[in-house]
Protein backbone atom coordinates (compact mmCIF):
# COMPACT_ATOMS: atom_id res chain seq x y z
CA UNK A 1 0.00 0.00 0.00
CA UNK A 2 1.45 3.54 -0.89
CA UNK A 3 1.80 5.88 1.92
CA UNK A 4 -0.09 8.50 -0.33
CA UNK A 5 -3.44 6.24 0.06
CA UNK A 6 -3.96 7.41 3.64
CA UNK A 7 -4.79 11.01 1.83
CA UNK A 8 -7.28 9.80 0.06
CA UNK A 9 -11.01 10.47 0.88
CA UNK A 10 -13.95 8.16 -0.44
CA UNK A 11 -15.55 11.02 -1.88
CA UNK A 12 -18.87 9.50 -3.61
CA UNK A 13 -20.06 8.02 -0.61
CA UNK A 14 -19.43 11.49 1.84
CA UNK A 15 -23.11 12.81 2.23
CA UNK A 16 -23.55 16.71 1.41
CA UNK A 17 -22.52 18.54 4.55
CA UNK A 18 -18.88 19.32 6.22
CA UNK A 19 -16.51 16.34 7.10
CA UNK A 20 -13.41 16.30 9.28
CA UNK A 21 -9.96 14.19 8.27
CA UNK A 22 -6.80 13.69 10.36
CA UNK A 23 -3.42 13.64 8.59
CA UNK A 24 -0.18 12.24 10.48
CA UNK A 25 2.46 13.96 7.89
CA UNK A 26 6.19 12.56 8.89
CA UNK A 27 9.15 11.71 6.63
CA UNK A 28 7.65 8.65 4.40
CA UNK A 29 5.34 10.94 3.43
CA UNK A 30 7.99 12.95 2.25
CA UNK A 31 10.17 10.42 0.83
CA UNK A 32 7.11 9.47 -1.27
CA UNK A 33 7.47 12.67 -3.75
CA UNK A 34 10.57 13.12 -6.55
CA UNK A 35 13.31 15.65 -5.01
CA UNK A 36 11.36 16.81 -1.91
CA UNK A 37 11.77 20.35 -1.09
CA UNK A 38 11.39 19.23 2.77
CA UNK A 39 12.54 15.58 3.79
CA UNK A 40 11.25 15.14 7.08
CA UNK A 41 8.57 16.67 9.65
CA UNK A 42 6.33 15.44 12.02
CA UNK A 43 2.80 17.65 11.09
CA UNK A 44 -0.94 17.31 11.76
CA UNK A 45 -3.20 18.08 9.16
CA UNK A 46 -6.60 18.81 9.69
CA UNK A 47 -8.68 19.20 6.73
CA UNK A 48 -12.59 20.44 6.75
CA UNK A 49 -14.38 19.05 3.68
CA UNK A 50 -17.34 21.35 3.03
CA UNK A 51 -19.06 19.06 0.22
CA UNK A 52 -21.88 20.55 -2.00
CA UNK A 53 -23.98 19.17 -4.81
CA UNK A 54 -21.72 21.24 -7.29
CA UNK A 55 -18.35 21.47 -5.56
CA UNK A 56 -16.26 20.86 -2.56
CA UNK A 57 -14.23 23.19 -0.26
CA UNK A 58 -11.78 21.87 1.52
CA UNK A 59 -10.07 23.53 4.47
CA UNK A 60 -6.64 22.28 5.53
CA UNK A 61 -5.19 23.34 8.89
CA UNK A 62 -1.30 22.35 9.36
CA UNK A 63 0.64 22.15 12.30
CA UNK A 64 4.02 20.90 13.03
CA UNK A 65 8.06 20.81 12.45
CA UNK A 66 9.66 19.62 9.72
CA UNK A 67 13.81 19.32 9.33
CA UNK A 68 15.18 22.05 7.13
CA UNK A 69 19.00 22.94 7.09
CA UNK A 70 20.03 26.21 8.82
CA UNK A 71 20.95 28.92 6.35
CA UNK A 72 23.45 30.19 8.72
CA UNK A 73 25.44 26.98 9.88
CA UNK A 74 23.95 23.91 7.46
CA UNK A 75 23.27 21.97 10.53
CA UNK A 76 19.76 20.68 10.31
CA UNK A 77 17.24 21.66 13.04
CA UNK A 78 13.12 21.89 13.47
CA UNK A 79 11.51 24.92 12.22
CA UNK A 80 7.90 25.08 13.68
CA UNK A 81 5.39 25.70 11.03
CA UNK A 82 1.76 26.50 10.72
CA UNK A 83 -0.94 27.43 7.99
CA UNK A 84 -4.13 27.54 6.78
CA UNK A 85 -4.63 26.85 3.01
CA UNK A 86 -8.07 26.32 0.71
CA UNK A 87 -8.40 24.07 -2.08
CA UNK A 88 -11.87 24.51 -4.06
CA UNK A 89 -12.92 20.92 -5.85
CA UNK A 90 -14.65 21.32 -8.89
CA UNK A 91 -15.65 18.59 -11.25
CA UNK A 92 -14.99 18.18 -15.16
CA UNK A 93 -13.78 15.63 -17.32
CA UNK A 94 -10.92 17.41 -18.07
CA UNK A 95 -8.51 16.90 -15.16
CA UNK A 96 -6.33 20.27 -14.88
CA UNK A 97 -5.20 22.15 -11.73
CA UNK A 98 -5.57 26.11 -10.89
CA UNK A 99 -4.16 28.24 -8.49
CA UNK A 100 -6.34 26.95 -5.60
CA UNK A 101 -8.79 24.89 -7.58
CA UNK A 102 -8.02 21.00 -9.26
CA UNK A 103 -10.90 19.63 -11.38
CA UNK A 104 -11.44 15.92 -10.62
CA UNK A 105 -13.13 13.49 -13.05
CA UNK A 106 -17.08 13.29 -11.43
CA UNK A 107 -17.09 9.41 -12.47
CA UNK A 108 -13.98 9.23 -9.19
CA UNK A 109 -14.63 7.64 -6.59
CA UNK A 110 -11.47 9.21 -4.34
CA UNK A 111 -9.93 12.66 -4.05
CA UNK A 112 -6.17 12.26 -3.35
CA UNK A 113 -5.34 15.14 -1.26
CA UNK A 114 -1.36 14.28 -0.91
CA UNK A 115 -0.06 17.25 -3.64
CA UNK A 116 -2.04 19.64 -1.64
CA UNK A 117 -0.76 18.66 1.83
CA UNK A 118 2.90 18.32 0.56
CA UNK A 119 2.17 21.55 -1.25
CA UNK A 120 1.04 23.37 1.79
CA UNK A 121 3.50 22.32 3.99
CA UNK A 122 5.99 23.57 1.27
CA UNK A 123 4.26 26.80 1.23
CA UNK A 124 4.48 26.92 5.04
CA UNK A 125 8.63 27.08 5.15
CA UNK A 126 10.26 30.77 4.46
CA UNK A 127 12.90 31.41 1.98
CA UNK A 128 15.40 32.16 4.53
CA UNK A 129 15.29 29.74 7.56
CA UNK A 130 18.13 30.08 10.59
CA UNK A 131 18.29 28.96 14.26
CA UNK A 132 16.35 31.57 16.38
CA UNK A 133 19.63 32.23 18.24
CA UNK A 134 23.25 32.26 16.89
CA UNK A 135 24.02 30.69 19.86
CA UNK A 136 21.98 27.30 18.51
CA UNK A 137 24.46 27.12 15.47
CA UNK A 138 27.15 25.08 14.80
CA UNK A 139 30.22 27.08 16.88
CA UNK A 140 32.62 25.67 14.55
CA UNK A 141 30.92 27.31 11.06
CA UNK A 142 30.04 30.33 13.31
CA UNK A 143 33.75 30.69 13.64
CA UNK A 144 34.63 30.09 9.89
CA UNK A 145 31.97 32.55 8.67
CA UNK A 146 33.46 35.10 11.27
CA UNK A 147 36.85 34.31 10.43
CA UNK A 148 36.20 34.99 6.79
CA UNK A 149 34.95 38.48 7.05
CA UNK A 150 36.75 40.79 5.41
CA UNK A 151 38.24 43.65 7.30
CA UNK A 152 37.53 46.71 5.66
CA UNK A 153 37.02 50.65 6.49
CA UNK A 154 33.65 51.87 5.50
CA UNK A 155 34.74 55.23 3.40
CA UNK A 156 32.01 57.74 2.64
CA UNK A 157 32.21 58.38 -1.27
CA UNK A 158 32.92 62.19 0.06
CA UNK A 159 36.29 61.22 1.45
CA UNK A 160 37.22 59.56 -1.44
CA UNK A 161 36.70 63.29 -3.07
CA UNK A 162 38.37 65.24 -0.36
CA UNK A 163 41.82 64.92 -2.23
CA UNK A 164 39.99 66.11 -5.47
CA UNK A 165 41.55 70.16 -6.69
CA UNK A 166 38.34 71.79 -7.91
CA UNK A 167 40.17 75.10 -8.15
CA UNK A 168 40.55 76.69 -11.46
CA UNK A 169 44.32 78.19 -11.32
Amino acid sequence: MNVLDHFSIPYKGLKVGVHHFKFEVDGPFFNAFENPFVEDGNLIGLLELDKRSDLAIANLDITGSVKVPCDRCLDEFDYSIEGNFTLHVKFSKIEEEQDEVIFVDPDSSHINFAKFVYDSICLSVPMVKYHANEEECNPEMIARLNASKPESKVESVWNILDGINLKNE
